[in-house]
């Protein structure tokens, strides 16, 4: 316990799980859900979003620089 009250986050804890969402937002990017006329939906970004919830900044940049890294190569989605 910190002076806050709250536990505080083990490294390698907060480490493996800044890989999974990496892992899930690459994964999320990939595997698209195609709609019409070349338009998907991409589920990448919710990871990033749970990271910034969870993990905190900096974990997060680094989940959504993982999981834009994917999609950079096809030309229709900018790196983030």
């Amino acid at each position: 316990m910190n002076g806050t009250g709250k536990a505080s986050r083990p490294l390698g804890r907060k480490a493996l799980a800044t890989l999974t969402l990496a892992l899930l937002a690459l994964c999320g990017n990939y595997l698209t859900l195609p709609l019409f006329f070349g338009v998907g939906f991409i589920f990448g970004s919710i990871m990033v979003m749970v990271a910034v919830r969870f993990l905190g900044t900096l974990p997060a940049v680094l989940v959504a620089f993982t999981g834009g890294f994917i999609r950079w190569p096809y030309g229709d989605t900018p790196m983030p």
